[in-house]
């Protein structure tokens, strides 16, 4: 075929006009990834749109239970969502689980947001700095976040039973 035919020359512009919108929807999402825009928009709201795009992006089921929160700092929901946002990774890259539930509760007393998968599970090392130092960051992060905002964080897993965490983070140290 004539290489400057109108016809090749129309299937290289299709086909790098293909090209750039696959490199505009990749930068939308890495922009989006790193500074989501529906964090704005309250925790519940974030974690909606974060499950809707895990799930379609990592094949996962995600289910909501999210009860509204009094407004948060900037820090403490991006906090809860940076940390939703890792189990959920986890719960798809390690534990190969199918299912993932996210739970948001507002106790009266404390905001506490649970994570729970149908995964592998694992069994917990008696220190979980152990693993950053194996080169596993992400639940000693998640650890690390939590205690930065004054909640506490709390990991539940075993082989073959699935892995839950559990984030409680009092009102009272909400500033």
């Amino acid at each position: 075929m004539d290489i400057d035919s109108p016809d090749e020359r129309q299937k290289r512009l299709d086909e790098a006009e293909e090209a750039a919108m696959a490199g505009v929807k990749e930068m939308r999402e890495l922009c989006n990834n790193l500074t989501p825009p529906w964090l704005d928009l309250g925790l519940a709201q974030a974690l909606t749109e974060l499950a809707e795009n895990q799930s379609e992006r990592l094949g996962l089921k995600i289910s909501l239970d999210l009860e509204e929160l009094p407004e948060l700092p900037e820090d403490i929901t991006l906090a809860f969502f940076r940390i939703t946002q890792e189990a959920v990774n986890n719960a798809a890259r390690h534990a190969e689980a199918s299912n993932v539930k996210i739970t948001l509760r507002n106790t009266g007393k404390a905001a506490v947001l649970e994570i729970v998968d149908d995964g592998k599970g694992f069994q917990i090392p008696e220190d979980i700095a152990s693993l950053r130092v194996a080169g596993h960051r992400g639940l000693s992060n998640m650890k690390e976040r939590m205690s930065i905002i004054g909640g506490k964080l709390s990991i539940s897993s075993l082989p073959g039973k699935g892995t839950g965490i559990r984030c409680e983070l009092p009102f009272e140290n909400i500033q």
